[in-house]
């Protein structure tokens, strides 16, 4: 898990959804400024390696991370909490979101 915090995008993504559970991909893709084919690349890989679930499958996807990318998170958070901060340029999130 940790090579993903090292990436603008995956990281980016990883530290909207410890914030926002639940944010479908085109918020990701709004807060971010990527598309949305470029989040589903990012989230078919967060999820092979068990980082991400998508907890409602359908025309509507919402990602949430695993407990344990969450506590991952959580502990690099407490140890160096510029690590996840650095780097990403995130829109301000729609009324909707999360």
């Amino acid at each position: 898990m940790f090579h993903y915090l090292w990436t603008e995008t995956p990281r980016g993504i990883l530290w909207l959804l410890y914030q926002h559970p639940g944010l479908t991909r085109q918020h990701l893709a709004d807060a971010l400024a990527i598309s949305g084919p470029s989040v589903t690349r990012q989230m078919d890989n967060l999820k092979e390696d068990g980082v991400v679930e998508n907890r409602f499958p359908g025309r509507s996807n919402h990602y949430y991370l695993t407990a344990e990318a969450a506590l991952t998170i959580a502990k690099v958070i407490s140890q160096a909490p510029v690590m996840m901060h650095s780097g990403i340029e995130a829109r301000p999130l729609s009324a909707t979101a999360g």
